[in-house]
């Protein structure tokens, strides 16, 4: 079943949502808080990346490429690189594939001599297509003829040399158009519309308590009693919601002329096993996108250490993977020669407790090593290997214990 209709009640209108269309997916991020907020949250965090430019050395090249740097650190007159990110990972998350459109002046082919970079919402950009069958095509010219972007209603048409399109891992390759791009949300029909519901629910409670009672007519005649006319059942109902409640503008006494009677209504909101219901459907969003749950708020609560663990499963598992999927994208875009794009999270505080336990590891196992490879029980060969580095070292640059000094062509 690819759509889902409800109606929702407390005067609130019906709605439809579409989880295998773009807008649907749209309505899915602006009426499920959990969608939004784990698309936010894992956005923000990729943004806490620094980007540079290396090359094989690993050295800083962001002098070589300045237009390229600069480019980076201000991708468009409206963006810093932080919101640039933010903004192009939430459609990479939302939507399962995302657009970069690199302004290239007149006269200028290569994406390197670009003024501006813009992300650009799927829902408004279109490739146009040479062929149907991608495995055979060269180069993206070979299968795009061209992207066309609307925008307010008038439309450009683009080189699709300038636009960058990253999928999400999880969409198929063959799959270009972008209506047919896989979104990870898109299995989750029956679970976005249990969130939404039981929102709807808590809200209807909190604002109206349910149904609390019957109000009934005690009036008598000859017959017996006098049932409501269906304009007097319409008034006082209207009456009731509209004077009285325990808003601060609202009266908390009724003071009628009518002889009515009124018969309690009692259930134990618990039995509706609405927040239990929440927390299931909300958890199987968070497998979705690979966003650890304990991160989200919940009633049992997480300790500080299980919410540091579950940080770094986060980055190591989540947007450390992701960002290489960004750096191989933007290098081969940007057109860089002998440099590469390189995203760095060694800042990240929960990383650097990571590291550091890392260090602590690696002196243990040296210790532990040194022994037997003194007793000549294990080469140095195989020190290396335990060590997960490779037999054979690169250079031949060594330290002396002797003097303090390196020195060149010791064994």
């Amino acid at each position: 079943m690819s759509w889902m209709t409800w109606k929702g009640d407390c005067n609130s209108p019906g709605f439809t949502i579409k989880l295998d269309s773009m807008s649907g997916l749209r309505e899915a991020y602006c009426k499920c808080s959990p969608v939004s907020t784990i698309i936010n949250r894992t956005a923000s965090s990729l943004s806490n990346g620094k980007w540079w430019i290396v090359d094989e050395k690993n050295n800083d090249s962001s002098k070589r490429y300045k237009n390229i740097s600069d480019l980076i650190k201000k991708p468009n007159p409206l963006q810093t690189r932080t919101e640039f990110i933010i903004q192009t990972d939430t459609y990479r998350s939302l939507y399962g594939i995302t657009h970069v459109y690199a302004v290239v002046p007149e006269g200028f082919s290569s994406v390197s001599d670009a003024t501006a970079l813009w992300p650009i919402n799927p829902e408004r950009i279109e490739p146009i297509f040479k062929k149907d069958i991608i495995y055979f095509a060269q180069s993206i010219e070979d299968i795009i003829e061209k992207y066309v972007i609307t925008i307010n209603g008038s439309t450009i048409d683009v080189n699709p040399r300038h636009i960058l399109t990253i999928r999400d891992s999880f969409g198929d390759i063959s799959y270009l158009n972008r209506n047919k791009n896989t979104s990870r949300i898109g299995g989750l029909h029956y679970e976005i519309r249990n969130i939404i519901q039981a929102q709807e629910a808590i809200y209807s409670l909190n604002k109206d308590r349910g149904a609390q009672g019957i109000i009934t007519n005690k009036t008598k005649d000859a017959s017996g009693n006098v049932p409501f006319s269906p304009i007097e059942k319409e008034k006082i109902q209207s009456d009731y919601q509209r004077k009285y409640g325990l808003n601060e503008y609202q009266s908390k006494v009724i003071i009628t002329d009518s002889d009515l009677g009124w018969l309690p209504l009692s259930f134990n909101v618990r039995d509706l096993m609405l927040y239990e219901g929440i927390k299931q459907n909300i958890e199987s969003v968070s497998d979705a996108l690979n966003y650890p749950f304990e991160l989200l708020a919940n009633q049992k609560g997480t300790t500080f250490a299980n919410r540091s663990e579950a940080i770094k499963y986060l980055y190591q598992d989540n947007v450390i993977p992701t960002s290489r999927i960004y750096e191989e994208k933007f290098t081969e875009f940007l057109d860089l020669e002998n440099a590469v794009i390189s995203i760095d999270f060694s800042d990240v505080e929960y990383l650097k407790e990571a590291e550091k336990e890392k260090a602590e590891a690696l002196l243990k196992m040296n210790q532990a090593l040194q022994i037997p490879y003194k007793l000549k029980v294990i080469t140095k060969e195989e020190y290396r290997v335990l060590l997960d580095m490779d037999e054979k070292p690169k250079g031949t640059t060594y330290y002396t214990e002797e003097n303090g000094n390196k020195v060149t062509g010791q064994s």
